[in-house]
């Protein structure tokens, strides 16, 4: 039985783990199982490698989203339309019939009228 144990500092420097939130996962039963020798603190490799393997990861290793993301892509924020036109920009947004009141030049108009007005764009 030859097992290897590490010490806090080179599973802090293995894992790119604080020394710091090692010590508080202890505190809280939490982290990498370890042992105590006395008053050391020592990490079986076999036991920390398992507790690696078992954490969530995130992404895919799909080629081909590999590939769109190595892939420049540029995109373009303004349109022509936007940048030549010389109204405000929020003149012409649609109206949502969502609120309950809608503000039309200056004004307050109850949901219940909105509909007479047929609002497509701001005056």
């Amino acid at each position: 039985m030859n097992e290897v144990y590490l010490t806090e500092l080179e599973v802090s420097e293995k894992t790119k783990i604080s020394l710091a939130t090692l010590r508080r996962w202890r505190l809280e039963n939490r982290g990498p199982r370890y042992r105590k020798f006395g008053s050391l603190v020592r990490y079986n490799e076999d036991d920390l490698s398992d507790w690696m393997e078992a954490q969530p990861s995130g992404g895919s290793a799909l080629p081909c989203i590999q590939a769109a993301a190595s892939q420049k892509v540029s995109r373009s924020v303004s349109s022509p339309a936007i940048e030549n036109s010389t109204k405000p920009f929020w003149r012409s947004l649609r109206l949502s019939l969502d609120s309950p009141l809608i503000p039309r030049a200056g004004k307050r108009i109850h949901i219940a009228n909105a509909e007479a007005y047929k609002l497509n764009e701001l005056p």
